[in-house]
């Protein structure tokens, strides 16, 4: 499930980045935006991106997204109740184990190739409009983890920022 939800982080970096460098042309979302867009949207939105390529694979591609992204939601929700009573035995252990392989390997493999387009993206835009990355300012993504301690940490981080 780790993979799923970085391949959710990715999905929403690469199109701020896309929408920063315009690749292919597209005019992009602010990143206000696409914080308020829910998983699903974002994955859409990579149709938009691509939308000139032609061969069908970015849909294949958009289509697996939504798969892997459906797979973490249904194991989210049901690992206890109904994947629970299998963990009671072992041969319920083993098909546990190997379904966990089973989606792990998908998982990898979408997040690799999603992180391959995104290193593309970084790479053009960093080389073809270098003065268009060196005056990015982004702020610090905003989310916070009430209590932990990576959250103090952040916290003085940010202060230590302002002085």
């Amino acid at each position: 499930m780790l993979y799923a939800h970085l391949i959710e982080d990715l999905v929403a970096l690469h199109i701020y980045e896309c929408s920063w460098f315009h690749v292919n042309g597209y005019p992009g979302l602010s990143r206000k935006k696409i914080l308020k867009l829910t998983h699903e949207d974002r994955i859409d939105e990579l149709l938009s991106i691509y939308d000139k390529q032609g061969d069908g694979a970015v849909e294949r591609f958009v289509s697996a997204l939504h798969l892997v992204r459906k797979i973490r939601n249904v194991l989210t929700h049901a690992l206890v109740p109904q994947v629970g009573s299998d963990l009671k035995g072992e041969e319920g252990r083993d098909q546990v184990i190997a379904m966990l392989n089973n989606i792990t390997f998908w998982e990898r493999f979408h997040l690799n190739a999603l992180r391959k387009m995104h290193e593309a993206v970084l790479h053009h835009g960093i080389t073809k409009t270098w003065e268009r990355a060196l005056e990015r300012d982004d702020p610090p993504f905003d989310a916070r983890v009430a209590m932990s301690k990576i959250q103090r940490y952040l916290d003085k981080l940010a202060s230590s920022q302002k002085r």
